[in-house]
């Protein structure tokens, strides 16, 4: 009787961690429009900031078809803008404002361009999103792979200790889609551009 009721302790103890730790990892807010998708161990929530921390993951789907953004830290807040921000509803990226991505931070920025699929992988230490400018700045330790064929036979490769990444649509002709720089040390970019056909 003694062992059965050991026993019966043991797997009941089991399953109570087993749930908790499930319930940990399982922390989820979706946006209503289904866009924003945050993940973390722990995720709090107010009106217009998202803060997630403990292995915290976000991908956002942007208004334009076959973008998308993905990003991983250890911590992720996030600061959507709210009515009196706005004068038209904003949806999946253009709803954030701002957020700041802490501890190793990956990101990953997808799009379609001239039927081909472009993709930016980067990672810092730290991130911070600006949501006006549509830009994120790295910095720490940072190392960025951008992947189009439209324009490079192998993917770019840029590292350097801060880096700015367009995460806009569409470009205009001052824009930039990535710049990469040091200071005191050196920036480094490996590039193998495509030709041109003639």
């Amino acid at each position: 009787m003694i062992r059965s009721a050991c026993a019966l302790h043991v797997a009941v103890t089991v399953l109570l961690l087993s749930v908790c730790c499930f319930a940990a990892d399982a922390a989820t807010y979706k946006s209503p429009d289904g866009k924003i998708i945050l993940s973390a161990s722990t995720i709090d929530i107010t009106q217009s900031r998202l803060a997630a921390k403990g292995k915290a993951h976000i991908e956002v789907a942007k208004a334009v078809a076959a973008t998308s953004f993905n990003a991983s830290a250890d911590a992720i807040t996030v600061m959507l803008f709210t009515d009196t921000d706005q004068k038209k509803k904003r949806v999946g990226m253009d709803a954030i404002k701002s957020a700041q991505m802490t501890g190793f931070v990956e990101m990953i920025y997808v799009r379609t361009e001239a039927d081909a699929v472009v993709k930016t992988t980067s990672s810092a230490q730290e991130a911070v999103y600006d949501g006006a400018e549509q830009i994120v700045k790295l910095s720490g330790q940072v190392k960025v792979t951008h992947h189009d064929p439209n324009m490079f036979t192998q993917p770019a490769v840029l590292t350097g200790d801060k880096a700015t990444v367009n995460v806009k649509s569409d470009l205009g002709p001052e824009d930039f889609r990535f710049r990469i720089e040091s200071s005191p040390g050196v920036s480094r970019i490996e590039v193998s551009p495509k030709e041109k056909a003639e």
